[in-house]
This record gives structure tokens, C-alpha cells and sequence, in this order.
């Protein structure tokens, strides 16, 4: 038997509440363990001490003093926070949880779906290019063409005497 064991069993073997294989191991732990005898004595002296101490029973008329007492007092009211219909904070925590998934499940299931989801269109090359010409046109006209303004625009204009040149 361990240390540990012979611990957790001490109570009951001072009161001769262990089975008899139980008791004999923990009788040669005892008479081996040095420290576990030391806390059994212990066990032993405050049992003794106790049995000599007399129970106090209270007189008859104690309550009437404590009820006179506890009349003079003022009553004070709990906070809301603190009553005792307010459930336990991890039973709310718990039971909001719980209430916030059967809600989203349940607008999953009921609320109306669309039956089509429209595609965004996406640009083409085209498209990319037509506001690329309109983006450096405006900003050449605003007074505030870059470099790449004036690129796409140069640009434009060489395809343009091109095709023209093509023609």
C-alpha cells in the first residue's frame, strides 16, 4: 500500500470501519511508514480529544433572543444579480447557447430561400480595356493624368492610326 492510499484510509481504520484485508495492509504500511504513523497518531489524539468534549445543547428559550434580535435588524434586499431565480451563470450561459443555435437553425430551415442567385458579370478583356481608355481620359482632362494615364492613351492612339493605316 502507498502513502496516498494509506491516507484516505486512515479515517476508517480509526473507527474500525475497513475490511480486514484492507486493515492489515494498511496496519504494515503503518508499522513501515514512519510519516503515515505520525498523521495516524494524530487521527488518534484528535478522536481522544473530541470524545472528551462535551456536546452544548442550546437552551429552550434561545430562539426568542435570536428572533428579538434579528426584529431590530434592517432587512436588506439582495441585488437582482444575486437572487435565486436567476439560474446558475453557467446553466444561462448554457441555455442562451442553446437558444441561439435551435434560433439559427430555425431561421435556416423557414426563412424563404431565392430559388435563382444571380452571376455577377464579370469584365472582359474589352470591358477592362474601354475603362482604362475612359479612366486616363478623364483624368487628363481633370489635370490629373499620370504616367499610366498617359500611357493607355498613347496607346489608344497608335491602334487607332493603325487600324487606320490597315484600312
Amino acid at each position: 500500500m502507498k502513502c496516498d492510499e494509506a491516507r484516505d484510509n486512515l479515517a476508517e481504520f480509526a473507527v474500525g470501519g475497513l475490511d480486514k484485508p484492507t486493515r492489515s495492509a494498511l496496519q504494515a504500511h503503518l508499522e513501515a511508514c514512519a510519516d503515515c504513523r505520525k498523521e495516524h497518531e494524530a487521527l488518534l489524539a484528535t478522536g481522544r480529544l473530541l470524545d472528551t468534549t462535551e456536546l452544548l445543547r442550546p437552551s429552550r428559550d434561545l430562539w426568542p433572543d435570536v428572533a428579538a434580535a434579528l426584529r431590530g435588524r434592517k432587512r436588506v434586499r439582495a441585488p437582482w444579480w444575486q437572487l435565486e431565480w436567476i439560474p446558475h451563470p453557467r446553466w444561462a450561459i448554457a441555455g442562451a447557447t442553446a437558444a441561439a443555435v435551435a434560433a439559427a437553425i430555425a431561421l435556416a430551415l423557414f426563412l424563404p430561400h431565392p430559388a435563382h442567385v444571380p452571376q455577377i458579370a464579370t469584365a472582359t478583356d474589352e470591358d477592362a480595356a474601354l475603362f482604362a481608355r475612359w479612366n486616363a481620359g478623364a483624368a487628363l482632362e481633370g489635370g490629373f493624368a499620370d504616367a499610366h494615364a498617359f500611357a493607355v492613351l498613347l496607346q489608344e492612339t497608335a491602334a487607332a492610326h493603325e487600324e487606320a493605316d490597315n484600312s
